[in-house]
């Protein structure tokens, strides 16, 4: 059921939990988890310390980093996605450069 890359997150939240002041154990867990696509997974996990008081405030600092980098991930593929025009847009747009030089030609020999 599991894979490689659920045993390498499931491992570094193993640390993570094992040295909660670690603040390398921490970037390593959300790195990868962001790199395998799973921030909201990560989220969950800091999500679920917030009861234990001496974790709670490095679980929201935590949670808040995991957001932005999840809104920056949606970004990056909004704007990726929606920065490329349709293939159809260029073809109307060549059609209508040549024949607006087309008239400006005509007009000029004329």
């Amino acid at each position: 059921m599991g894979d490689a890359s659920d045993e390498l997150v499931e491992a570094l939240w193993a640390k993570v939990l094992e040295d909660w002041e670690a603040e390398r154990a921490h970037d390593a867990f959300v790195s990868v988890s962001a790199e395998r696509g799973r921030l909201g997974d990560a989220a969950a996990r800091y999500r679920g310390q917030l009861a234990c008081p001496d974790r709670k405030a490095l679980a929201e600092k935590k949670m808040q980093a995991i957001a932005i980098l999840a809104a920056q991930a949606l970004e990056s593929e909004r704007t990726t996605t929606s920065s490329r025009a349709p293939r159809w847009i260029a073809w109307v747009a060549a059609v209508l450069t040549a024949a607006a030089v087309a008239v400006l030609v005509y007009a000029m020999t004329r």
